[in-house]
């Protein structure tokens, strides 16, 4: 079923906790998700929608996501759009 999936080119689904090195916002690259996110997403843009893990917490959600999209951008990662959810 996964094979058919990408097949399909379908979206690609990634859930993490925080990918990030404790105390900063750059993102840790020694485990290979960065690597693996290469892998599986290519060069292009990638459309993300960040899911916050407490949905009243505004300040707190922007932050985080904000220092999480510089992060993974400094990687080569690049987002377009990144809708905070």
């Amino acid at each position: 079923m996964l094979i058919e999936l990408e097949r399909m080119n379908l979206m690609k689904y990634f859930l993490t906790s925080s990918a990030s090195i404790p105390e900063s916002y750059k993102v840790n690259t020694a485990n290979g998700f960065v690597d693996n996110l290469k892998t599986a997403l290519g060069k292009s843009t990638i459309k993300t929608l960040y899911i916050s893990s407490d949905p009243n917490a505004f300040e707190l959600t922007d932050d985080f996501s904000s220092y999480t999209k510089l992060g993974f951008e400094e990687v080569g990662l690049h987002f377009d759009p990144f809708i905070i959810f």
